[in-house]
């Protein structure tokens, strides 16, 4: 069995404040889902970029701390970031709807073309 688990960029306003690290929350779901599923692997998709460079650092820490959940054995980390950013604190626009956060459809495109082989990889293995 392959669990995908994607992290979530909402509620950043704790981030303003100090008072949340998005990767523990994330690091919880993970241990529930190992502990649950025993016989499963999961596929922990990194953050994707949102419009603004504040948003990016903060994004880009949470990436940086999940990606050390991998284990090459039934952690498995993949960071879209590049497929979905232009530069620094710029995401690639036709891939999000207005609000920069939500994908339009080339973006879900973009996300199912960018997992695809690692995905099918694992469900093999």
């Amino acid at each position: 069995q392959l669990q995908s688990l994607a992290g979530s960029p909402e509620n950043f306003e704790c981030f303003k404040h100090g008072n949340c690290d998005r990767s523990k929350k994330i690091r919880t779901v993970v241990d529930l889902l190992l502990e649950r599923l025993p016989n499963s692997k999961i596929l922990l998709l990194g953050v994707l970029p949102r419009q603004n460079a504040t948003f990016f650092e903060t994004i880009a820490d949470i990436n940086i701390k999940i990606s050390k959940f991998h284990d090459g054995n039934r952690i498995h980390f993949l960071d879209m970031w590049h497929q979905f950013a232009t530069a620094f604190g710029v995401v690639d626009q036709p891939l999000f709807e207005g609000d920069q956060l939500h994908l339009e459809t080339p973006g879900y495109q973009k996300w199912a073309d960018t997992m695809d082989s690692l995905f099918s990889e694992l469900l093999k293995s």
